[in-house]
């Protein structure tokens, strides 16, 4: 069975989702500026180009169909580091001695997009023209067909740092933006925090509070009036639970205390009376089973409500547990269970001994009626600088690990480990945990193998000051 993933955090998501946003928007931007750019440069580069060959076009000299250029005027202009190729027909040219090998003649006229590879590994942007010119006497001359390249070297490094830059830009931009939203997400989503903290604060033990935060944005508002609406239910669910219970451990306490009264009255008259007597016996436990219930639902309630007084008084924890064995000594020794103590010697307790007493009455019980005969009961107890826990394990346990964690539930029962004739009822640990709480302690169980341990952790003494002379 595979582990399901952690939760998504809305913290993180929102700054990732922004971040991807912000990614595409600032890409799409810088790169439709590159575009720009790029197309404004090659248009002024190509513009260069076409004036160059028309001062070209110029400086050329066409005299009975023969070609020269003015040297001087070539090597005062920009043209001295272009290369060019002027053709006239039948079959004169003109190129420039940096062409070497390569041949311009072959383009069409106009401007040339593609890079032409020039020589020395060069690339660069080409222009053609065709322009007809006049000899003396205005006759017709042949038309001049001009090649004119220039290498680009010097316009691909500025595009390529400015496409660098732009990156740059772009980048620092995502990353700024990213680090002042996750601050304004972490500002805005304070108010999540504040609502976890309540939340986590509510007990059921009073329900009466509320979620109760002004300042937050009227989006949370409508969860703010859910939660609260939702405690209001529960508190009233658990107000009628409380008063049901009540009423009914108040109400069934005065008809089975007259019925336990009236039952041992009829067991003193009728001694000589077998039959009577029998029956009588036996509907005795069962009556004093139901008042123990009746006792243990009063007091479920009154804890529940808060009604539960806490006085602490110094409690030797040692021997209160010897004190509250001896009811289950003869049972244990009839079951043939054999009982390990280990102790440590500890400081008096500032708890409450009528509640401590109940929890330990109930624990011993437990660790007798629910160990097999012959089996094993150790009981320990370990302190620390802030707790003091006190164990008490049993063999033979029958619980299964689903079962442990139920075991605290107010009316459960292990039917497969209980008789019909049990004197438990399922309050007992529920209501020893319940005055754990009361006493500042906590009460879990664990299970190893068979081995059941039931585990009492309750606060340590605060040591005296020491003082000094």
């Amino acid at each position: 069975m595979t582990r399901p993933a952690p939760p998504r955090s809305l913290r993180t998501t929102l700054i990732l989702f922004s971040a991807f946003t912000m990614a595409i928007v600032q890409g799409a931007f810088a790169f439709a500026v590159y575009l720009q750019v790029r197309a404004t440069l090659l248009a002024e580069f190509d513009a260069g180009l076409h004036a160059d060959a028309s001062a070209l076009a110029a400086i050329v000299d066409v005299d009975h169909h023969r070609l020269s250029l003015d040297q001087d005027a070539l090597r005062s202009s920009s043209l001295a580091d272009t290369y060019y190729e002027i053709q006239a027909p039948p079959d004169q040219s003109l190129r420039s001695a940096n062409l070497k090998n390569l041949h311009l003649s072959t383009f069409p006229p106009g401007l040339h997009d593609t890079p032409v590879i020039l020589p020395n590994h060069l690339t660069g942007r080409a222009v053609s023209l065709d322009i007809d010119t006049f000899q003396e006497g205005d006759t017709l001359s042949p038309r001049l067909s001009i090649t004119l390249a220039r290498d680009d070297t010097s316009l691909r490094h500025t595009l390529t740092a400015i496409g660098a830059m732009l990156l740059l830009l772009c980048a620092a931009a995502i990353l700024l933006s990213s680090l002042l939203l996750a601050i304004l997400i972490r500002f805005m989503l304070r108010v999540t925090d504040r609502l976890s903290t309540q939340l986590s604060s509510l007990d059921a033990a009073d329900l009466s509070r509320r979620i109760h935060l002004p300042d937050a944005p009227r989006e949370f508002q409508p969860v703010i009036d859910t939660v609260n609406a939702l405690l209001a239910r529960l508190a009233d669910a658990f107000d009628r639970e409380r008063s049901f219970s009540a009423d009914v451990a108040h109400e069934l306490r005065t008809p089975l205390a007259s019925l336990q009264t009236t039952l041992d009255v009829a067991l003193r008259r009728q001694p000589n009376d077998p039959a009577n007597r029998t029956a009588l016996e036996r509907c005795h436990p069962v009556v004093r089973h139901m008042g123990a219930i009746v006792e243990n639902l009063l007091t479920i309630s009154r804890a529940d409500a808060g009604q539960l007084s806490f006085i602490p008084e110094p409690v030797d924890l040692p021997a209160l547990l010897h004190e509250c064995w001896q009811p289950f000594a003869d049972r244990a020794a009839a079951h043939n269970l054999h009982l390990t103590w280990n102790l440590t010697p500890s400081h008096s307790l500032p708890t409450d001994p009528h509640h401590l007493r109940f929890i330990l009455r109930n624990l011993l019980d437990n660790a007798v009626t629910y160990t097999p005969p012959a089996g094993s009961i150790a009981i320990s107890t370990a302190s620390t600088d802030s707790h003091v826990e006190l164990s008490i394990q049993n063999t033979g346990c029958t619980l299964t690990p689903q079962q442990l964690d139920q075991i605290f539930q107010r009316f459960w029962r292990a039917d497969s480990s209980r008789s019909p004739t049990d004197a438990h009822a399922g309050l007992g640990l529920s209501l020893c945990r319940r005055l754990a709480t009361t006493l500042h302690g906590t009460l879990t169980a664990h299970l190893t193998d068979t081995t059941f341990t039931i585990s009492l952790l309750l606060p340590a003494p605060v040591p005296a000051p020491i003082r000094t002379s």
